[in-house]
């Protein structure tokens, strides 16, 4: 289903770690609904993609996979580099890292400021990469896997009152999966799509927990190199 061409990754350089815990979630599903606006003008809409609808009903359909709790619907607006890649046959590794690649760099910008913060996203990337094929290949993404690259984006999700940013993607049945899920984060019941100061606590968030994702990559990789 999809094509396994490989994708240089250079180790050097690379900063300490802060911390060592996985960042990465099971397959989940949504189940509560309302309405999500157009993003702050920051950011990048034809890349970062906040979803236009909101959360999903209360009694969704019963599929084999497990429900993802109180997270946004399918976003609307792939970019348009990528929306000729429709059919599963023809989404390739390089795709699906390209995408990622882009969606990251843009959720982590002090990342992408210098090489250290790049050769980093280059990592964490590949850990996603590997997340979402082992899904796709898993039937949790649907019968096909992943139908188009655009299905894997950014998006603000909540429990009760409390918000946070993730990396996600949408199964066939419309049910949303999340991949990296940032830290929970909250103030005065403020919903970051109407509050910019909440929009940047939930994107700290996300970073925060995306190092830690990266550090436990460095920290694999020197399990190996001792071996």
């Amino acid at each position: 289903m999809y094509s396994e061409a490989p994708s240089p990754i250079h180790t050097s350089g690379l900063p300490s770690p802060a911390s060592a815990v996985s960042a990465a979630l099971p397959p989940s599903r949504s189940s509560t609904t309302s309405p999500i606006p157009t993003a702050p003008p920051r950011f990048d809409a034809s890349r970062m993609v906040i979803p236009s609808a909101a959360y999903a009903p209360q009694s969704p359909v019963h599929h084999p996979n497990p429900m993802a709790s109180h997270m946004p619907v399918f976003p609307s607006r792939p970019p348009s580099v990528l929306q000729h890649l429709m059919r599963p046959d023809s989404i390739t590794r390089e795709m699906i890292f390209y995408r990622i690649k882009v969606l990251l760099t843009d959720s982590l910008p002090q990342w992408a400021g210098n090489t250290d913060g790049k050769l980093a996203i280059q990592h964490l990337t590949q850990l996603m990469v590997n997340t979402v094929i082992g899904h796709g290949r898993g039937g949790y993404l649907g019968p096909q896997g992943l139908s188009k690259v655009s299905n894997i984006f950014m998006c603000i999700g909540h429990e009760g009152a409390r918000h946070y940013m993730c990396l996600a993607a949408a199964s066939q049945w419309g049910d949303i999966i999340v991949f990296l899920k940032g830290e929970l984060r909250e103030k005065d019941g403020k919903d970051p799509m109407h509050d910019a100061e909440m929009m940047d606590m939930v994107q700290a968030g996300f970073d925060k927990k995306a190092l830690q994702a990266y550090n436990k990559i460095k920290e694999g990789m020197s399990t190996k190199g001792r071996h």
